[in-house]
This record gives structure tokens, C-alpha cells and sequence, in this order.
């Protein structure tokens, strides 16, 4: 059919001109009124394509949408037929290195017409997608069932799927219940997690390469992009961490390796995670440590629980119901000794803590500037807004009393203090020197 199909395009190239459409000219063509039709032609007047029904230059493509008949095609800017006037519809569908391919239907059912190739896919399928998949770039369905054409038009997976789907650069192949893969030029039954994929980048583009887990044989590997086995399944699981390396466990136990094995973190710890780009955070005897990623070296303090990052200077620490901040800028080196519930810096030195449910003021050699006192404690315009009893004032950052506790609440703004009276439902507003600025009778 393929074969009929070309014979009878090479013979109404031949005959083009007996349909009105004259020999290609060198020069660019504008569309003009002829009679009661359209015609295209070329700078000197001449006609070129006549007797059109309608016509209109698209601007992605640069060639002409010519109707004829009830029958679409398309003519390039300088007058060169494309595509011949035979179909339904046009509409253009990718344009990739090898060639601009436009989609054209018939009796609604879809195919390819590639601009340096002819018809690559006859009309005969249901839709076509494009896979963006080099070589397997064209997904066709027709019955409820799937194959691959590739840019020339080449049948590569034949039509006998339910469904095929590109993820992550892989095709995803699915028929009676099964899952298959296509890798470079295999066909894989084991499973893969494309979730866990990464890639690695060299000089040149031809050096990249995407990396997937395999599964075979009840053990975790890994595959490159082209189907090599670049890690043997042996590991009950692998975890891709693209910028670090990767996660793997075995004899129920957690490391860390590059793609080509070597030892990053050693395969003895409870679990592993990323705390940032030089350290990870592994578990060991039921509590947390660090593990230098640079020096490979694991930092025996401090021990905790959950570490947190708070801003450049210090991270929080928790261990055994206890908060403390450690210093990142020194290997970590704890701050206060583990007897606070929690910690938050405001900085000048000056820390909030909770210790036995009460908060307070400590500077960052622990020495206490506000004592444990207060129900609330927080610091707004330079000063401790606190609460004890139920009532609200205001201490400077030494414990001097600055505003008696004679207000039901106390709102810090960003420049103001809103004071509310225990028995009056107006409010005062205050700046941050205290002066009265609202409501002030």
C-alpha cells in the first residue's frame, strides 16, 4: 500500500501543472486575487500555484496553507510544492533537526508528511504523538493499540500495545499487563525506577549520560542510557542523590557510593539523608551524627535527634527532648549544654529560651540576661515584650522594666507597639522609643 501510495505521489508531482501549478520560480511569492480565486505569485507576476480557494502564509514555517477543492496542501515561500493538495486537513506538528513535519489527515484518520521526505505515515491512524525520543520519535495509535515510527518514517515498535509514554527519557511499553522499557537499542523486562533517575555531563553533549535503578533478580543496580549494567543488582535499594552520589543499601545497612562504586559514605549506618553539599546526616546507635562528604570523616559531636537549618550561622539541634543551636561555621560545636526546650536567636548575642516551660534571655556565653519568668517572651523594636500571670510589659534586653504589667495584651509591629489595657478596650500605639503616637488621650 506504502509502495502505491509513493508511485502515486512521484506521478502527480509529474502532472502538478496540469492543476494549475506552474514550474517553481527562484523568487519569493505573495498570494493575490485572481478572478474569482486565489493564485500565488511570484515578484515578476508570474503565477505559480492558480485557481485556489483560499490561502495564507505561515509564519512558523514560512510556506503557504493552499485549500483547492475542498483539499488542503502547502507550497513553499518560492513556490515549490510540499505538500500536494490531497488532504482534508493540515496542521504543522514538530519541527526537529532532520526535518519540519506537518500532520495531515484524510477521511479523519491521521499521518506524517515530513518536508525533505514525503509522506513518511500514511493516513491511516486514530492520532500521533511525538515521543521526543531520538530515533523512536513518533507514537501512533489506531484501535486501541500503540507502536513507534521513527523520523524516516521507519516502523520500529510494531502496533500492539495498550500504551507507550515517554518518562524521563525512557519508553515506557505497556501490553497484557506487562511493563517494558526501551533503553538505546534494548527492549528491558526488569523493572526500572525512572523516579530515582540522574544524569552526569562531560565536555561535549555526547558525553552525557542518564543513569536508572534496575531491578533483577530481587536486587537494586544501576543501567546507563545506552542499557549497560554500570552496577550489578546487589543492593536492596539505591536512592539517586544527583549532586552527592548515590544512597544504597545492603545487609540492612546504608552508604553511600559514586556510579563507578566507590566508597563515599561506608555501608554501616541505620540511615542516610543530605544536610547539605558537604554533609550528610547518618544515623548511628539510634541517634544522628554528621559525616563530612569532602573529608569522608564522621563528626563523633554532636549527637542529636533532628537537626534543622536556621540561617548561615547556626542550625538546631534536638536530643532527647532537649533544643540546642550548633555553630556551622565551626564543625558544628554546640552553643548552650542541652537543658532548654527550645532556642531562637534575635541577634546581638541575644538568645530566647524555654527552660521548664518559662522563657528568658541568655547571651551566647548562657549567661542569663532575663530570668525564667515568663509565660511569653518575644522581642519587638529592640525590647522583651513579656507576659507573667496573665498580664503584659515590657523589659530592655538587661531586665530593666520599661512598661508596667498593666496591659491585657501587647502587639509588636515593625516599628510600633499596640498596648491594650486590662480594663479598657481601647489601645494605645507606641513607637519604638515608647513615646505615645495614636490614641493618646
Amino acid at each position: 500500500m506504502d509502495k502505491i501510495l509513493c508511485i502515486i505521489f512521484i506521478f502527480s508531482s509529474l502532472t502538478m501543472n496540469a492543476q494549475g501549478i506552474a514550474i517553481a520560480s527562484s523568487e519569493e511569492c505573495s498570494i493575490e486575487k485572481c478572478a474569482e480565486k486565489w493564485c500565488l505569485k511570484n515578484v515578476y507576476g508570474k503565477t505559480i500555484v492558480a485557481d485556489l480557494d483560499s490561502a495564507y502564509l505561515d509564519n512558523k514555517s514560512d510556506v503557504f496553507f493552499v485549500k483547492k477543492n475542498n483539499a488542503w496542501g502547502i507550497v513553499s515561500l518560492y513556490g515549490k510544492t510540499l505538500i500536494p493538495i490531497w488532504f482534508d486537513k493540515i496542521e504543522r506538528f514538530v519541527a526537529i533537526p532532520y526535518d519540519t513535519y506537518f500532520m495531515v489527515q484524510q477521511q479523519d484518520k491521521k499521518g506524517l508528511y515530513g518536508i525533505r521526505r514525503n509522506i513518511i505515515i500514511p493516513c491511516k491512524y486514530d492520532d500521533i504523538e511525538f515521543s521526543n525520543k531520538v530515533d523512536k520519535e513518533f507514537i501512533v495509535k489506531k484501535d486501541d493499540k500503540v507502536g513507534i515510527f521513527s523520523y524516516e518514517g521507519k516502523e520500529i515498535f510494531p502496533l500492539k500495545y495498550e500504551s507507550v509514554k515517554n518518562k524521563n527519557g525512557v519508553l515506557v511499553l505497556n501490553v497484557n499487563n506487562t511493563t517494558n522499557y526501551s533503553v538505546g537499542d534494548m527492549i528491558i523486562t526488569d523493572s526500572l525506577d525512572l523516579n530515582n533517575s540522574f544524569q552526569t555531563y562531560g565536555n561535549y553533549a555526547d558525553d552525557a549520560r542518564t543513569y536508572y535503578p534496575i531491578y533483577k533478580n530481587g536486587f537494586w543496580g544501576m543501567i546507563d542510557s545506552d542499557g549497560n549494567i554500570v552496577i550489578s543488582p546487589k543492593y536492596q535499594q539505591i536512592i539517586s542523590k544527583i549532586r552527592y552520589g548515590l544512597i544504597v543499601k545492603k545487609n540492612d545497612l546504608w552508604g553511600m557510593i559514586g556510579i563507578d562504586e566507590k566508597t563515599i559514605i561506608p555501608l554501616q549506618f541505620q540511615n542516610i539523608e543530605i544536610f547539605n553539599p558537604e554533609y550528610s546526616i547518618v544515623g548511628i546507635e539510634n541517634h544522628k551524627q554528621l559525616y563530612n562528604l569532602k573529608t569522608q570523616t564522621l563528626l563523633t559531636e554532636p549527637k542529636f535527634d533532628k537537626i534543622y537549618w536556621r540561617n548561615a550561622k547556626f542550625s538546631a539541634i534536638t536530643y532527647d527532648g532537649k533544643e540546642n543551636l550548633v555553630d556551622n561555621e565551626n564543625n558544628f560545636k554546640t552553643i548552650f549544654p542541652f537543658i532548654y526546650q527550645s532556642i531562637s536567636n534575635y541577634g546581638e548575642g541575644y538568645f530566647i529560651v524555654n527552660k521548664d516551660g518559662k522563657y528568658g534571655v541568655v547571651n551566647i556565653n548562657n549567661e542569663i540576661k532575663i530570668p525564667f519568668l515568663y509565660s511569653e517572651l518575644y522581642i519587638s523594636c529592640g525590647k522583651a515584650v513579656v507576659a507573667k500571670e496573665g498580664k503584659y510589659g515590657i523589659l530592655s534586653l538587661d531586665n530593666k522594666e520599661l512598661m508596667t504589667f498593666e496591659y491585657r495584651q501587647i502587639i509588636g509591629r515593625s516599628e510600633t507597639l499596640e498596648m491594650y489595657p486590662i480594663n479598657s478596650y481601647e489601645y494605645k500605639v507606641y513607637d519604638c522609643d515608647l513615646h505615645c503616637i495614636e490614641n493618646c488621650e
